[in-house]
């Protein structure tokens, strides 16, 4: 990784509750509760991945006819959501499997929309890995300089479980192909506090082509109450579209607050409200850069209404996650600030216009 990257990546700041039991930033964890409708992201809303290597190509596929047929993972991972309803389409099935230690892995189908790669897999296993199993080890993307992401496991029957995860890259070029290659090293079940590791090796390495995406430079910004958002640009695929923003904290509010959050909730001139999913973020003290894909954009949209939500908190759990000279991500506990509580409030609309 660059001495840039690097230091544009050093001294993260990461909720405790969105990384807890993690292995180098990388996680799945438990959030609390959210009270309002506007939080931060329960897994992965800001890691930093290291790279390594990336051998290209299918080693030893297992022949489709092999695989179980699950259906659209997509819509069975984010029916709440509704943000990947039409992702099934524009993906590429990749129907390749691994087995190992009892363990049958299957890797359905990708996409990349040219900044994001996701992809939908299946477990199959001999025995019960609990309701929710976790996955340390997030897939690679080769000539990037980091990513961030987010993952996502349910259990649909006995020992079968179907899951969906994305990687989001950091690269000063626009990649046309993604290389990915994921190798999982282990699954860790959690019961209560106690955890179990199961060893074991499947890897998967393939490409993915950019599908069609145009994007808009938008430079739009609001500022209030010591939080400046700032709205970079858009992209729109065939399936969603995403929305790159940076929020910037006063010295005051750093002052006072352990972590700083901006979502944002979108809707158009037809009425239409538009759910999303954020794809991870980075930064250094007080900026953060972050983007979000939301579902398909309406055809007839002239408008988009842009409302930023600001979530403040502390908490004695507060930690920082930083990058070393080593490459090591090293977690250090956040010194006690203010009484433990929240606040949250709403910044001005920017509107977008789809027109021009």
């Amino acid at each position: 990784m660059s001495n840039k990257i690097n230091q544009e990546l050093q001294k993260i700041e990461i909720p405790k509750e969105l990384h807890e039991r993690s292995k180098l930033g990388v996680k799945k964890a438990k959030a609390e509760k959210p009270k309002k409708k506007f939080t931060q992201p329960i897994v992965a809303a800001a890691i930093i991945l290291g790279l390594s290597t990336v051998t290209v190509g299918f080693a030893f596929p297992t022949a489709a006819s092999n695989i179980p047929v699950i259906g659209d993972i997509f819509k069975l991972i984010g029916n709440e959501s509704g943000v990947y309803d039409d992702y099934k389409e524009f993906s590429t099935e990749v129907n390749t499997m691994e087995e190992s230690n009892g363990i049958k892995v299957t890797v359905n189908d990708a996409i990349f929309d040219g900044e994001t790669v996701t992809i939908t897999y299946s477990i199959l296993s001999e025995y019960d890995l609990g309701e929710e199993p976790i996955i340390f080890d997030h897939f690679d993307m080769k000539d990037t300089d980091g990513m961030a992401g987010t993952s996502k496991i349910e259990k649909i029957g006995k020992n079968e479980y179907v899951g969906l995860m994305t990687g989001t890259y950091f690269s000063t070029e626009d990649l046309q192909t993604a290389k990915v290659k994921w190798e999982i090293k282990s699954f860790t079940i959690l019961n209560g506090e106690q955890e179990k590791e199961i060893k074991g090796n499947w890897n998967f390495a393939f490409d993915l082509d950019a599908t069609d995406s145009e994007t808009k430079l938008i430079g739009q910004s609001v500022k209030q109450e010591g939080i400046r958002l700032n709205i970079e640009k858009m992209a729109t695929t065939p399936m969603s579209f995403i929305l790159y923003y940076g929020q910037e904290a006063s010295d005051v509010v750093q002052d006072k607050w352990h972590h700083v959050y901006v979502d944002l909730e979108v809707k158009d001139d037809l009425g239409n409200v538009y759910s999303g999913q954020v794809n991870g973020g980075s930064g250094k003290d007080s900026y953060m850069n972050w983007s979000k894909t939301f579902e398909k954009l309406h055809p007839n949209a002239t408008k988009l209404i842009v409302t930023p939500h600001v979530m403040l908190r502390n908490s004695e759990n507060f930690t920082s996650v930083e990058q070393a000279d080593d490459g090591i991500m090293k977690e250090t506990k956040l010194p006690e600030k203010y009484e433990i509580g929240q606040e949250e409030f709403v910044l001005d609309d920017i509107i977008v216009d789809l027109t021009n």
